[in-house]
């Protein structure tokens, strides 16, 4: 909405929302991604541009491929993902 379209709704003026705040997003880099291995429970850090250009825009949703345990050696099938 333009700025005066807001305030004629009574928006940032008091009138709509009370407290006036609004909820807000940090934004940042992807660096690595970091797993635990369900085998061996070695936690490592997996560089992000390595494991993005093998498995794509899936990595933002989870469930989208595997890496290799840097420990073990198994073959660690990812699952959900969280964002840090």
């Amino acid at each position: 909405m333009k700025k005066q379209d807001v305030r004629s709704m009574g928006i940032g003026t008091g009138g709509y929302g009370m407290n006036n705040k609004a909820d807000y997003v940090i934004c940042s880099i992807p660096d690595h991604v970091n797993v635990t291995c369900p085998y061996c429970e070695w936690e490592d850090d997996y560089d992000w541009d390595e494991i993005y250009s093998k498995m794509g825009s899936g990595l933002y949703y989870g469930n989208c491929g595997s890496v290799e345990c840097e420990y073990c050696k198994q073959e660690i099938q990812l699952g959900e993902c969280e964002y840090d």
